[in-house]
Parts: C-alpha cells; sequence; structure tokens
C-alpha cells in the first residue's frame, strides 16, 4: 500500500510532479482494470478523496490541468 516516505500529490499518478494527460492515462486504466495501481497510484489518484478511483477524479484532475 501507500508509503509514506513519499508523498501523495493528489492527481499526479505517474510521480513526476506534473498534472498531465498521462496522469489520465493511468488512472483510465487503472479504472478499466488494465492495469493493477500501485498504492501510491491509489492515493494520488483520489484526487477527490472520496474513497473511489472514478471519473469524478479523471474530471478533476482535467479541471487542474
Amino acid at each position: 500500500m501507500y508509503d509514506a516516505d513519499f508523498d501523495c500529490v493528489l492527481g499526479d499518478l505517474n510521480h513526476d510532479g506534473y498534472l498531465q494527460v498521462t496522469d489520465i492515462v493511468v488512472l483510465l486504466n487503472i479504472i478499466l482494470d488494465n492495469q493493477n495501481p500501485t498504492g501510491f497510484q491509489v492515493c494520488s489518484g483520489d484526487k477527490t478523496q472520496d474513497g473511489n478511483l472514478d471519473i469524478l477524479d479523471i474530471i478533476s484532475i482535467l479541471v487542474d490541468i
């Protein structure tokens, strides 16, 4: 699961320090079960902080790009 040694930046699923379309692609792959998320991705992917990885998180990232 999530490692407390790393900062969880909401929306930054690829941990590159930026919110970009690539973060949305990663999140979409996780939502469609094409990719198993890491603990970091579960933490950073829940942009709306509602306990779910879903389309609302994608929309929230889009708003911030």
